[in-house]
């Protein structure tokens, strides 16, 4: 299980710096609507 969210949490952070967002509040909809 942990390794499961070691996995999911790299690919969160891989993801917000390729589209440019430092914090989770700088997610909104036109992040993930574009």
């Amino acid at each position: 299980m942990a390794h499961t969210l070691h996995i999911l949490r790299t690919e969160l952070e891989m993801a917000m710096v390729l589209s440019g967002c430092n914090t989770l509040s700088d997610i909104d909809h036109s992040i993930l609507f574009t």
